[in-house]
């Protein structure tokens, strides 16, 4: 019978300070509101069409926080999926600006 190995860490310690260190907040918030071209050029759609795609997957893409570690949040996971998209799109991600 094979043992079970015990967890020593549910989620990894730079994990749990992602939300003291994470900019997604900060930089949608800055690219919304003051360059709408380098938001734009950052998510290839322009801002109204984002917050329209996100308004329509959010329910379908959320998921609960547990007592191990919180829940990304929809928009950065949609943020996440374009950037790799528009990534394999235009060949690599080094020829986005």
């Amino acid at each position: 019978m094979r043992r079970k190995r015990k967890r020593s860490v549910w989620v990894k310690l730079w994990l749990q300070c992602r939300f003291l260190h994470w900019q997604y907040e900060q930089l949608m918030k800055e690219l919304h509101s003051e360059d709408v071209s380098a938001f734009t050029n950052f998510m290839c759609m322009e801002p109204q069409a984002f917050h329209e795609l996100l308004t329509r997957i959010a329910p379908r893409i959320t998921k609960q926080d547990t007592n191990y570690r919180k829940a990304l949040e929809p928009g950065l996971k949609v943020v996440i999926t374009l950037r790799f998209l528009a990534a394999s799109l235009k060949g690599s991600y080094i020829t986005m600006t």
